[in-house]
């Protein structure tokens, strides 16, 4: 965020310049989640990847930008190969060798009690998704799906709808709520622009 909101704005910036060009980077990172919900809720990626069936839930259930990283991971995965599974106790614990590197080895764990993953990239832990032994290890147990214990929240499609803020509450300053109203209000008009303009009835309608 600080980064994008650098191309805006600098220290020698009257106030007046300053709250226009904050205003204008706001509305550009606005039309820009619309755009991308847009894209989630009426378009459908073509599949491209060797696992349809964990490519196609994970098209269902992230975000279109993070998808489009989920599918890398995934074919990614065909370059490793299964080289040792211990079984032990209520796990298996699978190693990998990517093809022409057969001096480096990760080993991903697999609890079937749970559907529990966790590999040794530390992917996961770091981006929130993924990575390509996990896929591995989701194709030799013949998944579908991708497990849940892989699948952050906030990359998915409906992680705004477990937003539920309660601005009835008395414990907030009134000035601090009008403004968390005011936000709110104007990113769904926001949104309810960019759809109506996509078309003339919807830009009738809306106007």
């Amino acid at each position: 965020m600080n980064s994008f909101l650098n191309r805006f704005v600098h220290c020698r910036l009257k106030l007046y310049e300053f709250m226009q060009n904050i205003n204008r980077a706001l509305d550009h990172i606005r039309n820009t989640e619309s755009f991308n919900d847009y894209q989630c809720s009426n378009t459908t990626s073509v599949y491209t990847t060797h696992l349809l069936g964990l490519e196609k839930d994970a098209a269902n259930k992230y975000t279109r930008i993070v998808f489009y990283l989920v599918r890398d991971e995934m074919k990614e995965e065909a370059s490793f190969s299964i080289c040792n599974c211990v079984e032990d106790m209520d796990r298996y614990t699978y190693t990998f060798k990517r093809f022409g590197c057969e001096n480096r080895t990760r080993t991903t764990c697999f609890i079937p009690s749970t559907n529990q993953i966790q590999c040794s990239c530390k992917m996961f832990e770091t981006t929130g998704f993924p990575c390509s032994h996990s896929f591995t290890v989701m194709k030799a147990m013949n998944m579908q799906n991708i497990t849940s214990s892989l699948i952050l929240t906030r990359w998915t499609t409906g992680a705004k709808d477990l937003l539920d803020i309660d601005y009835s509450g008395d414990a907030t300053p009134t000035p601090i709520m009008e403004m968390a109203r005011y936000g709110s209000l104007s990113s769904k008009c926001s949104k309810l622009c960019y759809f109506a303009s996509k078309s003339n009835n919807g830009f009738k309608e809306a106007k």
